[in-house]
């Protein structure tokens, strides 16, 4: 059995050295065939290691991408904050703005609630009578007339919006000084109704209070004119009016004492 191996190894030994030392004509092909079936477990050898060595470290790599990926939603969460915080202090430096050149002494609220149905269009707001705001104090924002507050307690308040159905004001044409009673829709506009035929009054005039009402002081933007319509018996006039005020995105108002 031992003879068996010896001349087993003498025999590749000699084969080795007859390939690299015989010249490249004769051993050309041999050469290559030998090296083909070496190249196999090598590769396979070398394939081995790099898996091997690739889930050693894939534990590291999974631990890395879970790291880097809470960062990157920290870090979005942070400027979605800052971004809010910046659009806040922009809204809170107008209403500051308009506090400082109005005459009237006004306080600033938050809004914390809002109902808004086809029977009434209210918010509530932040400030009640702990700071002095009573029912029927005028609210309004930095674009115009918001409503009055109709309902208050030591802390918040219910605002009726001039969008409210049951919401009235005593309104005037800026340009023509013509008088009407500004009427909620429960939609996002109002109805300046009881308009003569006659009424000099156009699409785009501004509407504000009239100042004529033991609520509203005069001179409060309303909004303006987007449509004059005449009453089904054609008597009167209506033109709705968009107001001035988005409340759809009204987060914060001023309350005049």
């Amino acid at each position: 059995m031992n003879i068996k191996k010896s001349i087993l190894v003498l025999v590749i030994i000699l084969y080795i050295a007859l390939i690299y030392f015989s010249p490249p004509k004769y051993i050309d092909k041999p050469k290559f065939l030998f090296l083909k079936i070496a190249k196999l477990p090598l590769n396979l050898t070398h394939a081995f290691f790099r898996n091997t060595n690739y889930l050693a470290h894939s534990k590291n790599m999974i631990q890395d991408n879970k790291c880097l990926r809470d960062t990157v939603d920290a870090l979005t969460l942070q400027i979605s904050q800052y971004k809010e915080i910046g659009q806040e202090n922009a809204r809170l430096r107008a209403l500051l703005n308009f506090k400082k050149v109005s005459s009237s002494k006004l306080i600033a609220a938050g809004i914390i609630a809002k109902d808004s149905s086809n029977f009434s269009d209210t918010i509530v707001i932040n400030q009640g009578s702990k700071q002095k705001i009573k029912p029927d104090a005028v609210i309004v924002a930095e674009a115009g007339l918001v409503g009055r507050v109709y309902e208050s307690s030591s802390s918040m308040s219910r605002v009726i919006l001039i969008t409210d159905p049951n919401s009235r004001v005593s309104a005037v044409c800026s340009r023509s000084r013509q008088i009407g009673i500004l009427f909620g829709t429960s939609s996002n506009l109002c109805e300046l109704r009881y308009l003569p035929l006659v009424t000099d009054i156009l699409v785009g005039d501004e509407i504000v209070t009239s100042g004529f009402s033991d609520i509203y002081p005069k001179g409060i933007l309303i909004g303006k004119v987007v449509k004059i319509i005449r009453e089904q018996r054609g008597l009167s006039l209506t033109a709705i009016v968009e107001p001035a005020v988005d409340f759809t995105s009204l987060e914060e108002v001023l309350c005049i004492e």
